[in-house]
């Protein structure tokens, strides 16, 4: 058993210090939490206490195909220190921090589509009525051709995320409803939606957050 026994208390604020065996991450977060593929968040990794010298951080990364971090990051002397995260397509990812074998912690990435070219007139774009839904609820989103009679493929990355195979815009460049449903989920997670036709394709990223998140 260990014992540690504080013999005095200073009258002076002294930040309390500990070696890595006795640290832990009390917290992660991203800034932001929602990006376009390509852009950066930073994250930030606080310990629950100041280590002495300089402690280790393994990172991870449950989606390295969207979103880039370093495998560890140093803390010393503080008790927090930030990091990059870049990203390089649209999609989520779960970022992890912890120190040896203490739990993690974790925060998660959204990565959106990047923005369109606004000087040019898309022949296909998909429009979500939400971009965040809480899983178990539906939503709908909507697609716009410039070919009336068209038939656009629908399919969703994630099958917690169920979207019809397909929808038929009757007339050009007016929007077609299509619905969307989710299934409850423990973790907040995502579903890239793409509507094809043709050669081109539209993408837009759904958010779902567990009940309480």
């Amino acid at each position: 058993m260990i014992r540690i026994t504080v013999a005095a208390l200073s009258a002076l604020a002294v930040p309390l210090t500990l070696s890595a065996a006795l640290l832990a991450v009390r917290s992660l977060t991203l800034s932001p939490s929602t990006v376009a593929a390509g852009e950066q968040s930073t994250g930030t990794v606080t310990l629950d206490l100041v280590p002495i010298g300089s402690v280790s951080v393994t990172l991870s990364n449950s989606n390295p195909s969207v979103a880039q971090v370093p495998a560890s990051v140093s803390v010393g002397r503080t008790s927090s220190v930030p990091f990059l995260v870049r990203t390089s397509a649209p999609g989520c990812a779960s970022i992890a921090a912890r120190v040896g074998a203490t739990a993690p912690q974790t925060a998660t990435l959204f990565v959106n589509p990047p923005p369109p070219p606004t000087i040019t007139l898309s022949p296909l774009q998909l429009t979500l009525a939400n971009s965040r839904i809480i899983g178990g609820q539906a939503t709908s989103g909507s697609v716009t051709v410039l070919t009336g009679g068209a038939t656009i493929q629908l399919s969703s990355s994630n099958p917690e995320v169920k979207v019809p195979a397909s929808v038929v815009v009757s007339s050009a460049a007016t929007p077609m409803a299509f619905p969307i449903q989710t299934n409850t989920v423990r973790a907040a997670t995502c579903s890239l939606i793409t509507a094809s036709f043709g050669g081109s394709r539209s993408s837009a990223l759904l958010q779902v957050l567990p009940a309480g998140g």
